[in-house]
C-alpha cells in the first residue's frame, strides 16, 4: 500500500511529504531512518530499499507474514527545478527589524497608500521592494530598506533570486510576500506578524475582507474568529517563518504562474496541521480581479502538474480556530 509518492528528509531534522501529524522529525539509526512524533518517540522505522524501475521516490508499506515493513526507496527527484538563476545581490542593513515584507510592485501598486497609522519607529518590519515595471519607473519608486529592479521574471522566480544562500533576507524571523494590489495599513502588518509569532505559525496569511476579489472562499474573513488552522495559504500573500521558507523556497521555481504552489507548501511542511492558518483578526482588501495578467490555461496546467506529481490536496480544510 502506497503511503506517499515522496518524502522529504530535511537537513534540520524535519519531515515533509507526509500528511500524518505523527511524523514530525527524523533521525538516522543503525536499523534505518526513524520517523519521530512530537515527543521524540519513534512512530515508524524506514528501511532503505533499492531503486525500482519507475525511478521515483516511493515510501510504501509491505505486509510480510504478520509483520509490516516500511521501505524508503531513494532515487532522483520527482520534479527537478531549473537551474538557479543568477542571484540579485542585496546589501545587508546596519540594523534591522525582526520581520520583513518583500513586495513585488509596479507602477500601479497599492503600497504608497498604505495608511501611515503608526510612527515609522513603531514598525516591526522592514520593506523590500522588488520592482517588476520599467527601469524608468523604478527611479521614481517609493524608498524602502531594500529596492531592486527585477522586471524579467514572474513573482516567485524573482523572489527565488533574492533568497540566495547568504542573502540578508534570511536574517528575519518572518517574511511575507504580498501581491501589490492589497490594501492594508502599517498597523495591520505589525499585528499580522505579532499573531503569526504568538501562535508559532509556520505558514499563514491575512484573511481577505469580504469586499475583496477572491478565488477561494476559505480565505475570506470570518469576523468572529482570530485565526483558523487550515491546510491552505494562498500565493497572493503568504507569510513564512524562516525555517518554513527554507523548506519551501526550492519550490518557487516549479510553477511559472505560481499556481499550485499553495497546494504544495503544506505538503512540503509535513505534519504542521496547527502551524498553518488564516489570520481573521487582520483582514486586508484585494482590489484587482484574479487572473487578469497571465495565461490562465498555462496556470491551470502548472497547478495540475504539481498536484499530480506531489499528491497535493485539492480540498481546502479547516482544523480548528482561535477566537
Amino acid at each position: 500500500m502506497l503511503i506517499s509518492p515522496y518524502v522529504v528528509l530535511y537537513r534540520d531534522g524535519h519531515v515533509g511529504g507526509l500528511d500524518d501529524p505523527r511524523f514530525r522529525s527524523w533521525k538516522a539509526r543503525d536499523t534505518g531512518i526513524a520517523l519521530l512524533d512530537e515527543a521524540g518517540a519513534c512512530a515508524m522505522t524506514l528501511l532503505m530499499g533499492e531503486p525500482g524501475p519507475e525511478s521515483e521516490t516511493v515510501l510504501f508499506e509491505r505486509t510480510d507474514r504478520a509483520d509490516t515493513i516500511h521501505c524508503l526507496i531513494e532515487t532522483k527527484p520527482l520534479l527537478a527545478p531549473p537551474e538557479r538563476a543568477e542571484a540579485c545581490t542585496l546589501s545587508p542593513l546596519p540594523s534591522r527589524r525582526p520581520n520583513l515584507v518583500v513586495l513585488r510592485a509596479g507602477s500601479g501598486s497599492s503600497h504608497p497608500s498604505w495608511l501611515t497609522d503608526i510612527d515609522e519607529s513603531d514598525r516591526n518590519w522592514d520593506l523590500c521592494i522588488s520592482w517588476y515595471d520599467s527601469a524608468e519607473s523604478f527611479a521614481a519608486c517609493e524608498p524602502a530598506e531594500y529596492n531592486i529592479l527585477q522586471n524579467k521574471n514572474r513573482k516567485y522566480q524573482s523572489l527565488h533570486q533574492l533568497l540566495y544562500p547568504g542573502s540578508p533576507l534570511w536574517d528575519y524571523e518572518y517574511i511575507a510576500f504580498p501581491d501589490d494590489d492589497i490594501e492594508m495599513s502599517r498597523r495591520d502588518i505589525n499585528r499580522m506578524f505579532e499573531i503569526a509569532k504568538c501562535h508559532n505559525l509556520a505558514l499563514s496569511q491575512p484573511a481577505l475582507h469580504p469586499s475583496s476579489f477572491y478565488s477561494h472562499q476559505i480565505t475570506v474573513q470570518q469576523a468572529d474568529k482570530r485565526l483558523r488552522y487550515t491546510n491552505f495559504v494562498e500565493v497572493m500573500f503568504p507569510i513564512f517563518s524562516r525555517s518554513a521558507l527554507d523548506r519551501c523556497v526550492g519550490s518557487f521555481l516549479l510553477s511559472e504562474s505560481s499556481w499550485g504552489l499553495d497546494q504544495l507548501w503544506p505538503k512540503l511542511l509535513g505534519g504542521h496541521r496547527y502551524q498553518i492558518g488564516i489570520i481573521d483578526a487582520v483582514p486586508v482588501r484585494h482590489v484587482r480581479p484574479v487572473g487578469g495578467s497571465y495565461d490562465m490555461a498555462g496556470a491551470f496546467a502548472d497547478k495540475h502538474r504539481l498536484i499530480q506529481t506531489f499528491a497535493a490536496p485539492e480540498d481546502y480544510r479547516e482544523f480548528g480556530f482561535v477566537v
